[in-house]
């Protein structure tokens, strides 16, 4: 290494950190670190800054291990304090060091690092015990150790996420030592993977070494320094050539900031193009300050960090032409009732509409040639202060197709239920049933409706499905004729009655008897299209059975197949296990194989003979191995 000479004053020898007892001369020639050794660069450039130093000897002696003192002399000049926060530190802590008997030359530093929070007195007092605070000391700090320093001494925050750590003996470190590590990796003081893929956290950490961290810590410094960051939402781009720049504001502070080809975007955390910056966005900039006659605000942002955010304004549709379209409007949700179909309007406007908007409604492509003036409500939807799409809540004749995800009770006024959708388009929304009799879907069912804003108008599009319990009560007086059952679950149902409704396979006419005679009977209830169609009694029955089973036995005989099972989970009361036989064509079922079933059970305890046996398979969670069944759906019929 060439020889350098370094002129310093007094009090540049007692600031600045060095690696070796200020007695020792300082900035010569080290014999023992050719050009090509790996830290040259790094020794070079620190002897150069006057922040280490070799022996009287002309030797750097890099591999030699660095003691905890001289770490301290080093996280000095790291820190960086100013004069007057150095005297706060010395008055705060200089007795303490003193009593611990600190040389003379590293007191200042002791101090600096306890005002800092590289240590507490609680360490400073261990280090003492193990023998590091000597002018001879018998132990060094390990490297774990001085990681925490460092990161302390950088106010570095230690990650909870340490998946850029690739050494390869990380189990053996300290989770919080990890954490430190991390971040010291993000801040390019620390390599990810280690000396040799390793990080050693037990072994001392060489002179070699602390040149390259002390160096890249120098830096990191250097490069905070100049860098700052605003966050707020951007209120203006300016893309012009030779004018690229945009405007940041947080309340009344106000950032108007340069950015060019060097300047990095993000969005979420992932890569994005400057064209995805949009005014309406929540962005965090990093920026430094520069030569005004290069920039126009003097400032240049080296990264923005782009947040998704979403908007939406709602309003009465007015009209529209090929680019724009006219509202009645509001910003704040809470003057939008899509229950009532009210709006608090907070005045009339005009919105651009970008040539690749989508139009829908309830989550399917709409013709917004359809919209009704002063009677439908539109939502502008922006994605990153940009409009994607125009949703318009009908009226009079909507219509959605969707998947049931949720059934809730409501504690909207007048409202029944509140049921959440997954629409055709994937999103998920909530809609209202206003109608107590409504016949409610479950969840899973693929449901059509026809609804009013977010209302769920018209039953006659309500589901299919058969009901099984027990007849509790009725109603007279169409259109509102209904029937309540008492399910063997003990729900309390109720279904609107069809026009003509069929009991026990007779035409329905006169209802009022044949309802009456079926109170307290067990039925089997038919429901299309959301209105009850047919009411079997059923007799000789005890329950409806609702679980499921595993099979433990089969045996065929003339086509049938007689089937032993256990109850692994089924209605209240019933026994443990089932006997029942199925045409073995078509029934599919396999020994040792689970089943959701569903079926009637007679007075005996057993699948009842002739009734329908409805199953699926599951997994030994209980979660289906096979496509959909409903009730509905005849899997097969008990034999005797």
């Amino acid at each position: 290494m060439k020889t350098k000479f370094v002129k310093r004053s007094l009090a540049l020898a007692l600031s600045a950190a060095v690696l070796a007892p200020a007695t020792f001369i300082q900035a010569a020639q080290f014999k023992d670190v050719p050009a090509n050794h790996w830290a040259y660069s790094y020794i070079d450039a620190m002897s150069n800054r006057g922040v280490i130093a070799g022996y009287s000897d002309h030797t750097y002696k890099p591999a030699k291990e660095v003691q905890f003192l001289e770490v301290m002399r080093l996280l000095e000049g790291v820190i960086n304090l100013s004069s007057s926060e150095t005297a706060n530190a010395k008055a705060q802590y200089g007795e303490v060091v003193r009593q611990m008997n600190v040389p003379t030359w590293a007191q200042q530093s002791i101090c600096v690092a306890l005002y800092r929070g590289v240590l507490d007195v609680e360490t400073l007092n261990q280090a003492k015990k193990n023998g590091m605070v000597s002018y001879n000391p018998t132990a060094i700090p390990d490297r774990s150790s001085v990681a925490v320093y460092y990161a302390r001494a950088l106010k570095l925050k230690k990650k909870t996420d340490t998946s850029n750590l690739k050494q390869s003996d990380l189990a053996s470190v300290n989770q919080d030592v990890k954490g430190y590590l991390s971040a010291l990796v993000d801040a390019g003081v620390f390599d990810a993977y280690g000396a040799s893929g390793k990080f050693e956290g037990n072994r001392g950490i060489r002179r070699d070494e602390m040149a390259r961290i002390t160096h890249d810590a120098y830096k990191y410094n250097e490069k905070a320094s100049q860098e700052k960051t605003f966050e707020g939402k951007v209120t203006l781009v300016s893309s012009g050539i030779g004018n690229k720049q945009f405007v940041v504001e947080k309340g009344s502070e106000k950032l108007a900031v340069n950015y060019n080809e060097s300047t990095s975007f993000t969005l979420n955390g992932k890569s994005a193009k400057a064209e995805d910056l949009k005014e309406g966005q929540e962005v965090k900039v990093t920026y430094k300050e520069v030569d005004n006659s290069l920039q126009q605000t003097g400032r240049l942002a080296s990264k923005v960090d782009l947040k998704k955010t979403e908007s939406s304004i709602y309003g009465w549709f007015v009209g529209m032409d090929r680019d724009r379209i006219s509202l009645r409007y509001t910003e704040k949700q809470s003057s939008l009732d899509l229950i009532r179909g009210y709006l608090r309007e907070e005045g009339s406007k005009e919105f651009t509409l970008p040539r690749d908007v989508k139009f829908t409604s309830y989550g399917l492509s709409y013709d917004p040639r359809d919209i009704k003036k002063d009677e439908d409500i539109v939502e502008l939807k922006s994605v990153n202060g940009e409009l994607k799409e125009v949703k318009v809540y009908k009226k009079a004749n909507g219509y959605l197709e969707g998947t049931v995800e949720k059934i809730e009770d409501s504690k909207e006024y007048s409202v029944y239920k509140e049921i959440t959708l997954k629409l055709n388009n994937g999103e998920k929304e909530t809609y209202y049933v206003t109608d107590k009799y409504f016949s409610l879907p479950r969840i899973g069912d693929k449901v059509r409706y026809n609804v009013s804003y977010k209302v769920i108008k018209d039953t006659s599009l309500g589901r299919n499905d058969v009901v099984y319990g027990t007849v509790i009560g009725y109603t007279m007086g169409y259109p509102d004729n209904t029937i309540t059952v008492k399910t063997y679950n003990d729900q309390e149902l109720t279904y609107r009655l069809d026009k003509k409704v069929t009991i026990n396979g007779n035409g329905w006419m006169d209802s009022l008897s044949q309802l009456d005679n079926l109170k307290g009977s067990n039925v089997e209830v038919v429901i299309k299209s959301g209105l009850v169609t047919n009411i079997q009694e059923k007799k000789n029955v005890s329950t409806y059975f609702t679980g499921i089973i595993e099979i433990t036995d089969s045996k065929e005989i003339g086509g049938v197949t007689e089937y032993s099972a256990r109850v692994i989970k089924g209605t209240y009361g019933i026994r443990t296990s089932f006997t029942f036989s199925l045409d073995t064509a078509t029934s599919g079922i396999k020994k040792w194989h689970r089943y959701n079933v569903g079926t009637y059970v007679g007075l005996d305890g057993q699948p009842k003979a002739g009734e329908k046996f409805s199953y699926q398979e599951v997994d030994d969670k209980g979660d289906p191995v096979s496509t959909y069944w409903g009730h509905s759906i005849d899997n097969g019929t008990i034999r005797k």
